[in-house]
């Protein structure tokens, strides 16, 4: 595969039908009595799911099963936020399937270009077997169609800091020429490089440039 177009491999597809779209609810109006988690949910069939296994271990089995209409594999796992509620009976009942971006890690030497326009960055933490990125980018539609922009990330160097493995990473940003109308939140995920005890994570931001170091899990 040539490397300078990992991109297209990463593409956020986002369709605007107002000021502001959300990706991703806050907790509040219709979701506002669920409990949200980060996790892997498994497909039973295409477009649906039959549990989620959270990033603290904990297996979500629901009582009805989910939809996920982008999930289109039967019997895989997707990486997930997942709302659901708690009955009072404690059975568990799907609400949202929200499927976050699993991002392979690229280390930048193989990179023909590391394009880093800026973003909004939210959070940053280690779970689940992942270093996972909140953060909004900015678009609008340009003639009815589609917008897509994309994320990646490149490793810029591991170094070695009071004995401890740490991994330099930079989250890569393509605006791909779209409009900076309206906001979208979303996630991301980048499996936790292997023996890795931190990361110093690198974001453009549209305020300042932002370096954020992250302890392993364990």
């Amino acid at each position: 595969m040539n490397k300078s177009y990992i991109f297209g491999l990463l593409a956020i597809l986002l369709t605007l039908s107002g000021c502001e779209h959300e990706t991703y609810e806050t907790g509040e109006g219709s979701l506002s009595l669920t409990t949200t988690d980060f996790g892997m949910m498994h497909s039973s069939e295409a477009q649906r799911a039959d549990y989620v296994v959270t990033d603290d271990g904990r297996r979500l089995n629901f009582a009805t099963p989910a939809i996920a209409e982008w999930a289109t594999t039967a019997d895989s796992l997707y990486r997930v936020l997942a709302y659901y509620k708690v009955e009072a009976d404690s059975s568990i009942q799907p609400v949202s399937m929200n499927q976050v971006i699993v991002a392979p890690l690229y280390e930048t030497v193989q990179l023909k270009a590391v394009p880093t326009n800026p973003l909004t960055f939210t959070s940053a933490w280690a779970g689940g077997g992942y270093l996972n990125v909140g953060f909004s980018v900015k678009t609008g539609k340009q003639d009815g169609d589609m917008q897509t922009q994309r994320i990646g990330f490149a490793r810029d160097s591991i170094r070695i800091i009071d004995g401890k493995r740490v991994s330099f990473i930079r989250m890569m940003h393509e605006q791909n020429g779209q409009p900076e109308y309206y906001s979208v939140r979303s996630y991301a995920s980048v499996p936790w490089p292997e023996k890795c005890d931190s990361i110093v994570l690198s974001v453009n931001d549209y305020k300042n440039a932002i370096i954020k170091g992250i302890p392993s899990e364990r």
